[in-house]
C-alpha cells in the first residue's frame, strides 16, 4: 500500500511517504506540489493526505485535483483538511473586523474554502465524497475516493 502525506511539514506519519517542499522539515522526499506529482505513474497511489496544505499552494487547483486523481488508484482515498473560514466563530470575527491570523486565516493562505465548495469541486472532477464537515466545524475535512 502506497500512502502519501503531501505537504507534511514536521508532521511525519508512519506508513506514509512524507513529502514536503522544504528540506528543513526532513521529509522522506523533497517535492513540489503539484509539479512533481507527475513523477508518480498513473493509478499507483492508494491514499493521499493533505492536511493544512491546499490553502497555501500557489497553483491552479483544477490542475492539482486532476493530477491527484491521475495518480490515485481506482477507489483510492483522498483526505483534505483546510481551515474552515466559514466556521461560525470566524464569521462573527469577520463581521466585527477582528478576523486575523490564527482565526482560520493566515498571512500565507492563498485560498479560503467552504466545505460545500470543496465537496462540489471534488465531485465535479471525478471523486465520490464520503464525508464532509459542516459549517460548524473549525476545520473543513473532506474524505473522498476516486471514482472508477
Amino acid at each position: 500500500m502506497i500512502r502519501l502525506n503531501l505537504g507534511c511539514g514536521f508532521n511525519h506519519l508512519k506508513g506514509y511517504i512524507n513529502i514536503d517542499s522544504n528540506p528543513k522539515t526532513n521529509p522522506d522526499r523533497v517535492m513540489y506540489i503539484p509539479d512533481d506529482l507527475k513523477k508518480f505513474e498513473k493509478d499507483t497511489i492508494d491514499e493521499i493526505l493533505m492536511s493544512a496544505v491546499v490553502e497555501h499552494l500557489d497553483c491552479d487547483l483544477v490542475s492539482l485535483i486532476v493530477e491527484l486523481k491521475r495518480i490515485l488508484k481506482p477507489n483510492g482515498r483522498l483526505k483534505i483538511l483546510v481551515p474552515n473560514c466559514f466556521y461560525w466563530k470566524n464569521r462573527i470575527k469577520f463581521l466585527f473586523g477582528s478576523f486575523k491570523a490564527g482565526a482560520g486565516y493566515h498571512y500565507d493562505h492563498r485560498w479560503i474554502f467552504k466545505p460545500s465548495f470543496l465537496k462540489a469541486f471534488l465531485e465535479y472532477y471525478g471523486f465520490e465524497v464520503d464525508e464532509v464537515s459542516d459549517l460548524f466545524d473549525i476545520d473543513a475535512v473532506i474524505n473522498a475516493r476516486k471514482r472508477t
